[in-house]
């Protein structure tokens, strides 16, 4: 099935393609075929035309890897589908490109990918020929907002900006996260 997924993706029909996916992606789930046969041609098909199926597939690589570091992380299938993603940032077709992108924001996101490797391969992505893989990596740069910061990493003008926000926002409503940040970015 992989191979006819590989070979003929292009010329079959996008509700065969989508059967097809699908049976994959049941097959993935009850472990019969290997995550490191299966992503990347998931990853590939990020070349076809089809917006629905390329939405189907962003979302089935991300619970695949997911599910795959739940427990533990698995160094050896991040590594390789790390460096397959990282080929298919550099690949001519623009959506491909993007949407590798996207999957490694991703993962870095909800924390599977939080690696030195990840942010490379996103900065490679600052560097990229296309504006709008330039826009999303640097967005991805300018926002931050993930979580990662302790209080050591809160520095003085940080301290400035956060009690300016917060008088600025005495009247409006704030997250409890935001207020609590707020409050110790100001305490120290």
């Amino acid at each position: 099935m992989l191979g006819i997924l590989q070979q003929y993706y292009s010329i079959l029909h996008p509700e065969v393609r989508m059967c097809l996916v699908t049976s994959l992606k049941i097959m993935r789930g009850k472990e019969v075929v290997p995550a490191t046969a299966v992503l990347p041609v998931f990853l590939k098909l990020f070349k076809c035309q089809d917006k629905e199926l390329r939405t189907f597939l962003h979302g089935c690589i991300i619970t695949d890897m997911k599910d795959i570091n739940k427990q533990s992380k698995n160094h050896a299938i991040n590594k390789k589908l790390q460096n397959f993603i990282l080929g298919m940032l550099q690949d001519p077709n623009e959506d491909a490109s993007k949407r590798s992108l996207n999957v490694m924001i991703e993962l870095y996101k909800r924390h599977i990918w939080n690696d030195d490797k990840t942010v490379n391969a996103i900065w490679a992505g600052v560097e990229h020929s296309n504006p709008k893989i330039v826009a999303n990596a640097s967005k991805f740069f300018l926002i931050l907002d993930y979580d990662h910061q302790s209080e050591s990493d809160v520095d003085s003008s940080e301290a400035e900006d956060a009690a300016d926000m917060l008088k600025h926002h005495k009247g409006s409503k704030l997250t409890k996260a935001k207020k609590a940040y707020l409050n110790r970015a100001v305490k120290s």
